[in-house]
């Protein structure tokens, strides 16, 4: 996945050999482009006299075969050819690409096992994880500590984390007195999911097996990865954040609010990131509910100060 530098570097234009821009990834699967618009102010006056090209890139010089525009934005993609299989792989990425291949072949078997209770459970299972274990535990309350819960609610949270296939939420603990917990987590993924899928096979065979994981992790995985890449290319921009976030309404309906990425770019520590009152956030009502009933505490949110620094305009 190509992500972006804060550092970015003119060019113009596309130069046949793109230059090293960050020594310490290995990782030169994808560059991206991008060309700065030139809004305006209300009033009319140019806030951005000169259009620029950008190009963010990482990894040694590479050379470039492709480039291409994505329709209605303003991103240009630079790829290399063959970079799939330069990568350097290691086991991690190995059992992590089974894990996904996986889930995606067992999808694929959901019209040959299909009832209607199995696609409920789909339903529900996809809305608690996304909406509860992995936006409001493993984003806003473990990565970003925006919030804090109860010892016992942050653990069980976050272990429904682990039936969404999202490592134990080891990775994402900065507290290292919380350490111990999400180490075993992270270690006893695989027989955890294994428990989780025998369950499930025990309580509606291999229809909720199918749609149960298959299904609903494939989604899962989806909308996550929607947030990473549309809200990227996508959007608009409300505040000066030094990337390319952007804020995309259909894509926070989908994730329950994780779609409002320039707000969250903006304001990393805040539990809201829909902070417009018609931003539809559905995690952050849940965390205002679990701070009205006294187990979400410390809740963080921008100042009106904080706003206007980072504000556009």
């Amino acid at each position: 996945m190509a992500y972006l530098s804060t550092t970015l570097k003119a060019v113009s234009p596309f130069s046949p050999l793109v230059k090293k821009h960050n020594p310490n990834s290995n990782n030169n699967s994808a560059l991206l482009a991008y060309h700065t618009p030139n809004p305006t102010s209300k009033q009319g006056r140019s806030v951005i006299h000169k259009e620029q090209m950008f190009v963010a890139v990482h990894g040694v010089p590479v050379l470039v075969e492709s480039s291409w525009r994505l329709p209605m934005s303003d991103v240009v993609v630079v790829r290399k050819k063959s970079a799939f299989l330069e990568r350097s792989w290691n086991s991690r990425d190995v059992r992590k690409l089974v894990r996904v291949v996986g889930v995606h072949l067992l999808s694929l078997l959901a019209p040959f096992h299909f009832n209607w209770s199995a696609f409920k459970l789909c339903l529900w299972l996809s809305l608690l994880i996304i909406g509860i274990c992995i936006t409001l535990s493993y984003h806003r309350n473990l990565s970003h500590r925006s919030f804090n819960l109860p010892k016992w609610l942050e653990y069980l949270f976050a272990y429904g984390g682990v039936l969404a296939f999202q490592c134990g939420g080891y990775e994402n603990v900065n507290d290292l007195a919380r350490a111990p917990f999400y180490r075993f987590l992270h270690r006893t993924f695989v027989l955890h999911l294994m428990a989780y899928a025998l369950l499930l096979y025990l309580c509606g065979g291999m229809p909720f097996l199918v749609w149960g994981i298959g299904v609903a992790t494939v989604a899962r995985l989806h909308t996550t990865f929607l947030v990473n890449s549309v809200c990227h290319i996508w959007g608009t921009r409300a505040w000066n954040t030094p990337d390319f976030s952007r804020n995309n309404w259909w894509v926070a309906i989908l994730t329950l609010g994780e779609g409002w990425h320039n707000n969250h770019h903006a304001f990393q520590f805040s539990a809201r990131h829909g902070l417009e009152w018609w931003q539809l956030d559905v995690t952050w009502y849940l965390i205002r509910f679990l701070e009205a009933i006294g187990l979400a505490t410390n809740v963080k949110l921008p100042t009106e100060a904080q706003k206007k620094r980072m504000a556009l305009i």
